[in-house]
């Protein structure tokens, strides 16, 4: 799975896997502020502030390690209840199918070489925004009272903050939202663990680009691309450089995929070559470390949150 497709903040570093939801997780949107926190349903315990935080609360926040696999369970997990619920309002609700994570270290996930080889960034078959909105498989999806048996009452929502992001959103009933609760034991504990540790990790993201070893792996990764005769400065700017003169040029897809392949794959060699992804990962993961007691507190909090939920996932996928 590519997991640096969706945009991200800009800096010079590698498209971070933070702000990453399948469409699952999508209902709830960035909005402006004016919504209320629902009532019911708090954040698991606290657990004693640790003076590190182990393995498990480092991955959820940096997307790496045991998080991949532990979220697609629980992804299945929300869709199975999804579709259950949907089932009883009379429709068939099909979610998006959410690729299980490659086998590997979180470098080879990141890069996923095997799909660069096939398809490059992805960018070729489209306009230059690698935007491919998938059809529902449901064809009374734009029905009202589909939308209200998926969505709820749109008047019932709540709202967190999440710094870095903004103020998101996000229904309180409807059949998204009971397979949310249900997995995760209550919607503001679903809401809390998808979204804060994006706005952790996009703060982190912003600690690493500006450390001088990555600034340092950075500059070996244009070096070794402009060897190949390919000039970038970052790998952003490659995707950038892509959108624009697919945007401008027009033409055959396919006479794109080719060309487009061959830049992605050697991207991802002296990526490889010269530990650029590997590095900002490490460097991620320094900056999370090193957060305030607070922030650490909530971290694992969060992780405690995570951890629940997948063990209820993989009890409901066992039923």
């Amino acid at each position: 799975m590519d997991t640096r497709r969706r945009p991200e903040p800009t800096t010079a570093t590698r498209r971070i896997p933070a702000g990453l939801l399948p469409a699952l997780l999508l209902a709830a949107t960035l909005a402006g502020c004016g919504t209320t926190q629902p009532a019911g349903g708090s954040p698991p315990a606290a657990p004693a502030v640790p003076i590190e935080l182990d393995a498990a609360a480092l991955d959820l926040v940096t997307w790496s390690g045991t998080f991949p696999a532990g979220h697609h369970l629980v992804l299945r997990a929300m869709a199975k209840v999804t579709a259950d619920c949907m089932r009883t309002h009379g429709f068939t609700w099909t979610p998006y199918a959410a690729e299980p994570p490659l086998d590997g270290t979180d470098e080879q996930r990141t890069l996923d070489l095997e799909r660069r080889r096939r398809d490059g960034y992805g960018l070729w078959r489209t306009d230059g925004d690698g935007a491919q909105e998938p059809p529902s498989a449901d064809p009374a999806a734009d029905e009202p009272r589909y939308q209200q048996a998926l969505n709820g009452d749109p008047a019932r929502t709540g709202s967190l903050d999440v710094p870095g992001l903004g103020t998101i959103t996000y229904a309180l009933d409807g059949c998204t939202a009971r397979g949310y609760a249900t997995v995760f034991g209550d919607i503001t504990t679903w809401a809390r663990v998808a979204y804060l540790p994006q706005g952790i990790n996009r703060t982190a993201a912003r600690t690493a680009a500006a450390h001088p070893r990555h600034g340092e792996a950075l500059a070996a990764w244009s070096r070794c691309m402009a060897g190949h005769g390919h000039r970038y400065a970052t790998p952003d700017d490659i995707r950038v450089a892509l959108g624009t003169a697919y945007r401008q040029s027009g033409g055959r897809a396919e006479d794109r995929r080719e060309a487009e392949v061959a830049l992605a794959v050697q991207d991802a060699r002296c990526d490889q070559q010269v530990r650029l992804t590997a590095t900002e990962l490490e460097l991620r993961r320094e900056a999370v470390r090193a957060l305030a007691v607070d922030q650490r507190a909530e971290i694992a909090r969060l992780s405690a949150g995570f951890t629940a939920a997948v063990a209820r996932a993989r009890s409901l996928l066992a039923a």
